[in-house]
């Protein structure tokens, strides 16, 4: 497949790249604080809240932008024996995503 910039005469050069590349990053931190509602049992329920930090980059036609924002994050979820984990986060700002999230913790 060819190139816009091959068409053009070698004297003809264009101030930003035409090219249909599209890089995309996003990465973000969070750090939430939660509280058990229970410890005696196998299944233990829990809530949080937390803070989020997001950042994006994206650089496509030879154009870069960025972006980071700060943001709020309300958390619910249970463990399962103290191993197994699902968890559910609204973030508020930041990322601005709901991320429900499931593993296995190793102590």
């Amino acid at each position: 497949m060819r190139n816009f910039e091959d068409l053009l005469p070698d004297e003809v050069r264009l101030p930003f790249d035409f090219s249909p590349d599209t890089e995309v990053e996003y990465w973000e931190a969070n750090l939430n604080l939660t509280w058990d509602f229970t410890t005696d049992r196998a299944v233990i329920p829990y809530a949080g809240v937390g803070v989020n930090y997001g950042h994006s980059r994206v650089s496509t036609f030879g154009f870069d932008s960025e972006d980071s924002d700060v943001g709020a994050n309300v958390l619910a979820g249970v463990r399962i024996e103290r191993r197994v984990y699902v968890v559910a986060r609204q973030e508020a700002g930041g990322g601005e995503l709901f991320v429900l999230t499931a593993g296995v913790r190793f102590q």
